[in-house]
């Protein structure tokens, strides 16, 4: 039963597939919610049915009342009888000392709680483990100002948290409780930012790090190995999760790995589609079972424990042979010698591992490179590695605003804010920009991102003014390449062309220029977004990109 709407005095419920609305007068001794009188049910769907559970109804009543004050009460976080209780920070103790850190900031003070008394409701009169887990869901407008660290402290404090961990098949346990919880949706709603998500994983590994046995709380690391082997996983590229796996599983050390830690391990490998670990299952019904499900083999985990210790090491030590192969007509564009210290993604599209990443953000992260190996890096590498990027060609394909694919897809890219970095960045990038093959086969799309690219006064500033005539030249002899001499000039994707050349006459100060793009509203909108359809107006045909040809034309004549 959950409260599916809440406007005024009035709660919308859905119990064993049937709706009622439950209507409160205003007068009301609990503020905010009407009477526990003149109740009226409504059965839309089986009327059929009501006289047959009409008393089963009666005695639901009082908890659908419950929960719709904790489903919709905009102050449940504000409450003093059931937010700052003393009596359930004094419940948690165990789990806080289990924690080993402080308790995070707005953190959540469940209202309902084994052993909490005056409470707005006791936990031993909820009568089903069905309806506790709903009086125990956090209001979503409340999760969604959460911080990252307060829904996991949310999950850690849960009353059925620790149960994901008892053995036998974590995965439906998980689904069973921790996966329905709001703070849980929260943690890997697709809406998140992308660093929102990072921040998760990050989060909750260093909990890993700093958790602790204690008594009455054993099961606590266990859960919390279960819950990080979810999809918040995700939140690890490749790199880090090769090194996780080296954290869980050190053949050097004589202790042995707990049953949680081995589910992590296969988790690791297996959502990327490790293709040892692929190959591992094809023969192995119980080590498939056992990572998918967290099912533990009626024989014990021996064997599994033997198979993921070797995947484990072979993990560790990965590199794709077949990524030079793959990726050989994009590296070969560039028309440069690749840098030794190049990198090569793991994971990228076309393979069997990139199909399994079905939301943008778990893209996104699982193609990001440790840092510390950025630091690294020279310079040319890491443009090698924005050019070969999984996402490079997004930023002149996918949005209306080349700005907004630029922003979305490659900024927030941890490879490319090391680039902004280097002081000789813009110097790579005209290099690059000379020398790139623009019709090279299956690299088509490169060049045409890279235009966006260079668009960007953070490059474009460090350019002088005969640099930035030649880059104007270079974009006319690219489309001249790519398209033909005597093309339209919004032939095909010249949109790029000209946010470019927009860009570099803005940045030269070209007085005629700049006196049109002070009065010029398209014009303006076109330079600053990328709008490729800022030039579409019905009976002036491609006005900006005219006026754009002009004045490049007049420029590079002064």
């Amino acid at each position: 039963m959950k409260a599916a709407a809440c406007e005024g005095r009035c709660f919308f419920y859905a119990w064993e597939n049937h709706f009622y609305s439950v209507t409160l007068p205003s007068s009301s001794p609990i503020p905010g919610i009407g009477p526990r009188k003149d109740i009226f049910l409504q059965h839309p769907l089986n009327p059929q049915s009501i006289k047959t559970q009409h008393l089963t109804y009666l005695l639901v009543l009082p908890f659908a009342f419950l929960l719709g004050l904790f489903s919709c009460s905009d102050d449940i976080g504000e409450n003093p009888d059931i937010q700052t209780s003393t009596n359930y920070l004094d419940l948690i103790q165990g789990k806080l000392e289990s924690m080993n850190m402080p308790r995070p900031a707005g953190s959540y003070n469940y209202p309902v709680y084994p052993g909490l008394k005056g409470g707005t409701y006791d936990w031993e009169t909820i009568p089903t483990t069905r309806l506790k887990l709903m009086a125990c869901d956090i209001p979503q407008n409340l999760a969604d100002s959460m911080s990252s660290q307060a829904l996991i402290q949310a999950l850690w404090e849960h009353p059925y948290f620790p149960e994901i961990a008892e053995e036998g098949n974590y995965q439906a346990a998980f689904d069973s409780i921790i996966a329905k919880t709001n703070a849980y949706k929260t943690l890997v709603a697709p809406w998140q930012p992308v660093n929102f998500h990072k921040q998760v994983i990050k989060d909750l590994l260093e909990r890993r790090s700093l958790a602790k046995v204690v008594e009455g709380e054993e099961a606590l690391p266990d859960a919390l190995n279960v819950l990080i082997a979810q999809e918040v996983l995700y939140g690890l590229s490749y790199e880090e999760r090769k090194q996780l796996a080296g954290e869980v599983f050190n053949p050097l050390s004589s202790r042995t790995l707990s049953t949680s830690e081995l589910f992590i391990l296969g988790r690791l490998m297996s959502q990327v589609e490790f293709p040892a670990y692929e190959e591992a299952i094809k023969g192995d019904a119980n080590l498939k079972d056992f990572v998918e499900q967290g099912k533990v083999p009626n024989n014990g985990l021996g064997s599994i424990y033997t198979s993921l210790s070797s995947l484990s090491l072979k993990f560790e030590d990965f590199h794709n042979d077949e990524y030079l192969k793959n990726e050989a007509n994009i590296i070969a564009a560039t028309n440069m010698e690749r840098p030794a210290d190049s990198y090569d993604y793991p994971i990228y599209p076309g393979m069997d591992s990139w199909g399994s990443l079905d939301a943008n953000w778990k893209k996104i992260i699982g193609v990001d490179i440790p840092v510390e190996m950025l630091q690294e890096m020279s310079t040319e590498a890491l443009l090698q590695g924005i050019w070969e990027y999984p996402h490079l060609f997004f930023i002149s394909t996918v949005f209306n605003s080349l700005e907004d694919g630029y922003d979305s897809w490659l900024y927030d890219a941890n490879i490319y804010q090391e680039f902004l970095k280097r002081d000789d960045a813009a110097d790579c990038l005209l290099r690059l920009y000379r020398n790139m093959d623009v019709i090279h086969e299956d690299a088509l799309l490169q060049p045409h991102s890279l235009d966006v690219v260079l668009a960007h006064d953070v490059y474009l500033k460090k350019y002088s003014t005969e640099e930035l005539k030649e880059l104007i030249e270079l974009v006319y002899q690219h489309d001249i390449l790519r398209y033909g001499a005597d093309s339209p000039l919004y032939y095909s994707m010249k949109y790029t062309s000209w946010f470019l050349i927009g860009r570099i006459l803005r940045q030269a100060a070209y007085e005629p220029f700049i006196e049109i793009l002070k009065k010029d509203e398209f014009m303006q909108l076109f330079i600053e977004r990328g709008d490729i359809n800022i030039g579409l107006i019905v009976g002036l045909p491609y006005p900006i990109y005219e006026t754009l040809d002009s004045f490049a034309k007049q420029f590079l004549n002064k």
